[in-house]
């Protein structure tokens, strides 16, 4: 069974706990498909067993329908395909008769909709109405960000200005529109990278990628996610049917957003080289109410310009992940030439117990007015160790890395020191 589809029905309970509150209609939007919930009121019979509907979607698969309760799921025994087409295929000709040919317009020649009926047993007791749930083949959807940063300078480090709007496109390449439908999207928590075009070897002007002589050539497909990640939109929206549909979801009007200086040593060689690597240039965005947002953050690309007065400023793109609520949205805005890091360490220190000190050093430098705030992810080069001592209080992550965070002064210099100990092999 499709992981998405477990995953939905599993939620499909709990979202019904009463029918006259929900809308028509609730659809999760993922790469390729949708799974739809639509919601039907009490037939006025005590139990229904049998249960037609007239004008089903196009391109509905309906082996993955589900006949749904408000507190549980119902047996459906079988389904069919019905309509009025059925009704005007003439009886068969008697045994030995002469074929009859009669002509037909091509507007009675086209096929007509067809009805669903739906088969249950055991009956349902439909006293508060009842749902179908299945899946929709022709849907996607991309999120797209465009933000503009003001206030960011040589003396203001630490805070800049934001504003941010935020829209989904979800394409529907099915021929029904879906009005007044609640939205959710489905899909991995990372935003799809760009685009980029396979390397060649020299003289090869093409590569045939399902030739395991070629696959050297290209990376690995990321696997896909064992169940895929769900995110609300929390305002209904009307789809039409086969063109896209862009809703606007995201509306940050000046509003302050920290502002951090991203230190890793997984990007700074050591011994560093002259006159040391620059450190990156972080947005941190906190999603609440108070920033306008308090909702789970489609991952997308954004488009990011400084607030300037030209009519074409410079547009940065950028790809962003998920953000839960609450959370924070953290956005690269690039290296900054006039804050650096170096690396350096000590030769090690053999003792007679097998065990080895190793000491490192890191030297920031900040060539700029305004204080600015460090965060540093320091990985010692070592397979196991214990911390020993360091010059800036720190935490150790589950994963091994050494965090620090501190303020840095301008036209100042820091000086970061720390200390470990292999045990002995």
């Amino acid at each position: 069974m499709n992981p998405f589809a477990a995953a939905f029905s599993l939620a499909a309970a709990a979202a019904l706990a009463a029918a006259a509150a929900v809308p028509p209609a609730e659809m999760a939007v993922g790469q390729g498909e949708a799974w739809v919930r639509v919601h039907f009121p009490p037939s006025g019979k005590g139990d229904l067993r049998t249960f037609r509907w007239e004008e089903p979607p196009d391109g509905i698969d309906p082996d993955t329908l589900r006949v749904w309760t408000p507190k549980r799921p119902a047996s459906l025994k079988e389904w069919r395909w019905a309509g009025d087409a059925d009704a005007d295929v003439p009886p068969p000709s008697p045994p030995g008769a002469p074929l009859v040919w009669t002509p037909q317009d091509a507007a009675e020649a086209a096929p007509r909709r067809r009805a669903l009926e739906l088969e249950l047993d055991p009956p349902l007791s439909d006293a508060m109405g009842h749902s179908l749930t299945f899946r929709l083949p022709g849907f996607s959807w991309t999120a797209h960000y465009h933000m503009t940063v003001r206030g960011l300078g040589t003396a203001s480090l630490k805070q800049a200005q934001i504003d941010c709007t935020g829209t989904v496109r979800i394409d529907n390449a099915t021929d029904t529109a879906w009005p007044g439908v609640r939205l959710s999207f489905a899909g991995p928590r990372d935003a799809p990278p760009d685009a980029l075009a396979p390397p060649k070897p020299v003289g090869s002007p093409e590569l045939d990628r399902a030739s395991p002589l070629a696959a050297p050539w290209f990376p690995p497909d990321a696997p896909e996610p064992a169940v895929p990640s769900v995110w609300p939109l929390r305002l209904p929206a009307d789809l039409a049917a086969g063109v896209p549909t862009e809703i606007p979801f995201v509306d940050i009007a000046r509003k302050p957003a920290a502002v951090v200086h991203v230190y890793d040593s997984a990007r700074v060689p050591m011994p560093t080289p002259a006159p040391g690597m620059a450190l990156e240039r972080r947005l941190d965005i906190p999603n609440t109410r108070e920033m306008g947002l308090g909702f789970p953050l489609l991952p997308g690309r954004l488009d990011w310009t400084l607030g300037s007065r030209s009519a074409h400023p410079d547009v940065h793109a950028v790809t962003v992940p998920h953000t839960p609520c609450p959370g924070t949205l953290h956005v690269s805005l690039g290296d900054i030439a006039g804050i650096r890091a170096a690396r350096a360490a000590r030769p090690p220190v053999d003792y007679p117990d097998g065990t080895r000190q190793l000491d490192f050093t890191i030297l920031f430098a900040n060539d700029l007015e305004g204080e600015a705030d460090i965060e540093a992810t320091e990985r010692p080069p070592a397979a196991a160790w214990n911390l020993v001592s360091s010059s800036i209080p720190c935490t150790v992550d589950d994963d091994g890395a050494l965090r620090f965070s501190f303020p840095l002064p301008g036209r100042s210099r820091k000086t970061l020191t720390y200390r470990i100990r292999q045990p002995a092999p």
